[in-house]
C-alpha cells in the first residue's frame, strides 16, 4: 500500500503524503469474517445490567475521554479489542500464506 498512497509514519503524524497515487500498482483486498462480540456484551449486561451505550459521548455525539468509564466497562473494551486483534492477526496470517499463491486474473 505504501507504493499507492505513502504515509508520513512519524511520531507527529501518520497522514498520507501529498503525492498523487501511482497507477499500475496491484492492490489485494482481504476481508475477514465478522467479529462476533455478542457473547461479551451479553456477559457484561448479565453482570452489570443493560447499557444503552457503551462508549461515553458528549452532547454533540463526539466520543469523549475514556477516563469516565467504569473498570467494568474498561474490561469490556479490552476484551473487545483483544477479540478484534486476534481476528486481524488471523487475517494477516491468511494473507501472508495467500501471497505465495499466484494471482488469478
Amino acid at each position: 500500500m505504501h507504493r499507492i498512497a505513502p504515509q508520513a509514519n512519524t511520531r507527529e503524524s501518520n497522514a498520507l503524503l501529498p503525492l498523487k497515487p501511482k497507477f499500475g500498482q496491484r492492490i489485494r483486498v482481504r476481508v475477514g469474517k465478522p467479529v462476533d462480540i455478542s457473547d461479551l456484551i451479553a456477559d457484561f449486561e448479565a453482570k452489570h445490567g443493560a447499557r444503552r451505550r457503551i462508549a461515553r459521548v458528549d452532547a454533540t455525539g463526539t466520543v469523549v475521554d475514556w477516563q469516565g468509564s467504569t473498570p467494568e466497562e474498561r474490561a469490556l473494551y479490552s476484551a473487545i479489542a483483544l477479540r478484534v486483534q486476534a481476528a486481524l492477526l488471523e487475517l494477516e496470517a491468511d494473507a501472508k500464506e495467500a501471497d505465495f499463491m499466484p494471482l488469478q486474473e
